[in-house]
């Protein structure tokens, strides 16, 4: 059986003085994978928990969105193609 690919998105706000932004960070990830887990924060971490052990293809939790491959955009299957497994990159 295939593992199933994750990808989640967490998003950050970042203060300067009076101004403030939102940057977005993503990393695809695949379930049951000891290495992942090493590499995510806690955020993270609970949501991909929830995904692995509820079997749900989306959740948001906090400021993280996770969502399964049998949900990505053609855009996702780019990001995945361009990124790779495991490599945190900004959007």
């Amino acid at each position: 059986m295939d593992k199933k690919t994750i990808f989640l998105v967490t998003a950050d706000s970042l203060h300067d003085g009076t101004a403030t932004r939102t940057v977005f960070s993503g990393i695809f990830v695949q379930e049951n994978n000891p290495d992942t887990r090493k590499i995510l924060n806690k955020t993270e971490l609970e949501v991909l928990d929830l995904l692995e052990s509820e079997g749900a293809e989306f959740i948001r939790f906090g400021c993280v969105t996770g969502y399964t491959d049998s949900n990505f955009s053609m855009k996702d299957e780019e990001l995945q193609s361009m990124h790779g497994l495991n490599k945190r990159f900004e959007f």
